[in-house]
């Protein structure tokens, strides 16, 4: 379902429920609620399982960072949300072998750099997430591959106005990330947040009826 179609549906549920007329305004601001919130479900559910499903994995990103080899930092990505993996590429004989970083908190990286017993190896590196940058140690790590979850986009139905009227534009418009079988979690999640207080059962006969008006 393209953003158009939603927007045509909720403006059909919302005369329907007469909740009032549905603005591109009050549409899109719902709509960039709704994603983070689709989101925010997906990325729950992974905490719990560590599983990568087909709706989480549309934000799941593989990349290459390279910390800077004389303090160890590399900015977050502009478009990071949450980790999802980090690993040391290590070559063992010419061959690349990925290690497990480990994440620790701030004061106990402090503790392993001072550590005569255990400090930080390319075999065993440490890493430790700042306000605005993550530290690795060594500080010669090298290359490291970084799994992260992006920020989802926004979604947004864009327009013209065309004798003071709102006509739906492509060019401009954002669909919503999400898989299509959610898609139906989403209509009811911006139908709470614009007040369209319908059963699923009457929503799904209001779709029906549409369909027969043509709409």
């Amino acid at each position: 379902m393209s953003i158009d179609e939603l927007y045509t549906f909720l403006k059909y549920l919302s005369n329907k429920s007469q909740s009032g007329n549905l603005t591109p305004v009050q549409f899109n601001i719902s709509a960039e609620r709704a994603q983070v919130e689709y989101f925010n479900k997906q990325y729950r559910e992974y905490q719990k399982t560590r599983e990568v499903t087909d709706a989480i994995s549309v934000w799941l990103v593989d990349s290459i960072i390279n910390p800077d080899p004389t303090t160890g930092q590399v900015p977050y990505p502009s478009d990071y949300k949450h980790v999802a993996g980090v690993r040391h590429i290590r070559f063992v004989s010419g061959i690349a072998t990925p290690v497990a970083v480990e994440e620790v908190t701030t004061n106990d990286l402090g503790t392993f750099l001072m550590s005569q017993v255990t400090p930080p190896t390319l075999k065993y590196p440490k890493m430790a997430y700042y306000n605005s940058y993550m530290l690795f140690a060594p500080k010669n790590v090298g290359a490291i591959q970084f799994d992260y979850f992006r920020q989802p986009v926004v979604p947004v139905w864009g327009y013209t106005v065309v004798n003071n009227r709102p006509v739906y534009n492509p060019a401009t418009s954002v669909n919503f990330e999400a898989v299509d079988s959610d898609l139906n979690e989403i209509t009811f999640m911006m139908m709470s947040h614009l007040g369209i207080y319908l059963s699923s059962q009457q929503v799904v006969a209001y779709a029906e009826q549409m369909k027969t008006e043509n709409v």
